[in-house]
């Protein structure tokens, strides 16, 4: 089959989706891009850009300059001081990395030089995939729509993953359509995921939960929200209550409540309230951190007279597929869908990563003279090794991020403070996360796209 007849059908258009269509349709593929909600989604927490991510971006002409528009302008963390009002200190990001800017490495600290809320960066990618210039078809993007069945109607030579798979869709949006390839760029917890790998997975299969889950949502600006704007404020509160507050915004303060649980009961409690609805969910959430001090009545006021399209919440879990497409059909895997990291730092670069990539080796089995099959087999090999190493959860994550008492968060608090006085982490950095590496470890494969 060759590239430039493919008809792909790709699902989801968050991040993974549309840069997985940017790239097929370079190499010359037909993209059609399905998107259960109504229209993009412009709610959730920041993201930014990182390692492999970083090299991907640079190669898609134009995105550099739209994520700098739009970027964050956080300069640093800060954790509060609830007793006096102060606070223990700002851990710094970027203002430090001129020089390894200037010898052409990728290197950053703690906070991002491209952080980005993750509906900015959803826009800018899909105007990219729209706009792309000379496409063998133009991208179509049908919102409110996702997949019901997928069944595979013809196979290639030797029952390879060469023939055609008839797909079904759930609200009409679509008729039913043969199409050459489905890509899911879901998230975690995708549905469709099960449909397509054929063996009739449920969204909890392959899950691994890191017991943590994060309300994102905005509140008017309080009274001392016009002052150090580009510091981002933490306060934690016994029982793995962390709440982060973003000034960067003109009119609004964007708010990031994280908990991390202790029991497996506290985790089904908010699984079944995110079932529930938005409503049960604001109503959790607030009953989880009433009572946590500082600015937190304020702020689940806030939360609870938040606009409807403001406010998402979810669960931190990680993706661990033994193989990322389907040997029975015509079907693969991309982002969250397929390798959801958690709260390494990693996604959004996992993401664009993998849509480079999997369009880079079908685009390169074509020229081999192979097939589908072998550019999905080599697709999941060259992602692999970087998968395994970026679902790496950084040591101390969760017992420095939110302590479970007040003991700890006093012993967490002081060597904040030591931190930050020290610059000790300048130094080790390297050696606390993958999020905070070069990406260096991992060269990014060059294919030759069509211009």
């Amino acid at each position: 089959m060759s590239l430039s007849n493919l008809k792909v059908l790709v699902c989801g258009a968050s991040i993974a989706g549309p840069t997985t269509a940017y790239w097929l349709a370079r190499a010359g593929a037909s993209v059609t891009v399905i998107e259960r909600f109504p229209q993009l989604r412009t709610a959730g927490h920041n993201v930014d850009i990182r390692h492999l991510g970083l090299k991907v971006m640079h190669q898609m002409k134009g995105m550099e300059e739209q994520v700098l528009k739009k970027k964050l302008d956080l300069r640093g963390i800060s954790l509060v001081n609830p007793t006096n009002g102060g606070t223990f200190g700002v851990l710094g990001g970027n203002n430090d990395n001129k020089e390894k800017k200037n010898n052409n490495n990728d290197g950053q600290s703690l906070l991002s030089e491209y952080e980005i809320y993750r509906g900015d960066l959803s826009e800018i990618i899909v105007d990219l995939s729209i706009n792309l210039p000379n496409p063998k078809i133009p991208i179509n993007y049908v919102f409110g729509e996702e997949i019901s069945s997928i069944t595979r109607t013809s196979t290639g030579h030797n029952g390879d993953c060469d023939g055609q798979v008839e797909v079904g869709f759930t609200n009409g949006q679509l008729p039913t359509e043969t199409y050459d390839l489905v890509v899911d760029c879901g998230g975690s917890m995708s549905r469709t995921r099960g449909i397509g790998m054929g063996s009739n997975l449920s969204p909890k299969d392959h899950l691994n939960p890191v017991n943590s889950w994060t309300a994102n949502f905005s509140i008017p600006k309080g009274p001392d929200d016009n002052t150090n704007t580009n510091i981002a404020l933490a306060h934690s509160a016994p029982g793995g209550r962390v709440i982060f507050l973003d000034n960067t915004q003109k009119e609004r303060t964007k708010v990031v409540a994280t908990k991390q649980t202790t029991s497996s009961k506290e985790l089904e409690d908010f699984r079944q309230s995110l079932k529930a609805g938005e409503s049960q969910l604001k109503r959790y959430v607030h009953d989880i951190f009433e009572g946590s001090g500082w600015r937190t009545e304020e702020i689940l006021r806030g939360m609870m007279n938040s606009r409807s399209n403001d406010f998402y919440a979810g669960e931190w879990v990680q993706v661990k597929l033994p193989r990322l497409y389907s040997s029975k059909g015509n079907f693969v895997l991309v982002g969250d869908a397929g390798y959801a990291p958690g709260p390494t730092g990693a996604g959004t670069s996992l993401a664009l990563t993998g849509g480079y990539i999997l369009a880079g080796e079908l685009m390169s089995a074509q020229k081999e003279g192979k097939g589908t099959r072998a550019g999905l087999e080599a697709y999941n090999d060259r992602m692999r090794p970087i998968i395994d190493d970026l679902q790496k959860l950084p040591p101390f994550i969760k017992t420095a991020m939110a302590p479970q008492t007040a003991w700890g968060i006093w012993i967490r608090n002081r060597m904040f403070s030591f931190i930050v006085r020290s610059r000790v982490l300048e130094v080790m950095g390297k050696y606390v996360a993958p999020a905070f590496e070069s990406g260096e470890k991992y060269k990014l494969p060059q294919y030759e796209w069509k211009e």
